[in-house]
């Protein structure tokens, strides 16, 4: 005569498969994920030869990233998301690691949009030794912020929610370089990258430059 498995032992088998289960599916959509990015084309720029640009570069983050308005601060929404049908990669802004398939996400003035930085554009910056993708407008009309320089590109930093004000400008502003800089545009996939966390969600600015 065989023992009956006592109800708890069943209970922790169930349990034991459903979270198997979920791991294995969340492993699956991880690796899909990373499957799409890898597969993603991005958009050329110009004649679609790498070459370097001056650029004028800023910062932003969630805590002066305008949202519905330019007047509305404190938002991780972006101009060109790709659920809007957009050729990008992120539905709302975020700083990737920074290697080519898995880039920053940085905007740009409308003026560049047709020129040097096009909607789901790539770009890299020896400032940071990063990979980031045009997935945002730089909307303000100050001639001392995104109408600076013939080309311009504002660079996100930090995770998609309200941090340290105080921090994140400090961090910002010290990694603003005081003239315009070299950007690469249409840059080949095997760049050096420093995969660093530049601002992290304990308010830690943590950003390298070169």
């Amino acid at each position: 005569m065989s023992a009956r498995t006592p109800l708890r032992t069943l209970s922790m088998i169930a349990l034991t498969l459903v979270l198997i289960t979920a791991l294995g599916a969340m492993t699956a959509a991880h690796a899909a994920s990373s499957q799409a990015s890898a597969n993603h084309k991005y958009v050329p720029s110009g004649d679609g030869k790498q070459k370097s640009v001056t650029t004028v570069v800023t910062w932003y983050g969630y805590n002066d990233n305008s949202g519905a308005t330019e007047n509305q601060h404190g938002s991780a929404d972006i101009a060109y998301p790709k659920s809007d049908g957009y050729p990008t990669i992120h539905n709302h802004a975020t700083e990737g690691t920074g290697t080519y398939n898995n880039p920053v996400t940085f905007a740009a003035p409308n003026k560049d949009l047709k020129t040097t930085f096009p909607i789901g554009s790539i770009i890299y910056v020896p400032l940071v030794k990063k990979y980031f993708v045009m997935e945002d407008q730089c909307g303000d009309t100050d001639p001392q912020g995104c109408q600076n320089g013939s080309n311009h590109a504002d660079l996100w930093m930090g995770p998609a929610k309200e941090m340290n004000g105080t921090k994140l400008d400090d961090c910002e502003g010290n990694a603003t370089p005081d003239s315009a800089v070299k950007v690469t545009i249409n840059p080949s996939s095997t760049l050096s990258v420093d995969t660093t966390t530049m601002y992290t969600t304990g308010n830690k600015c943590t950003i390298h430059l070169y």
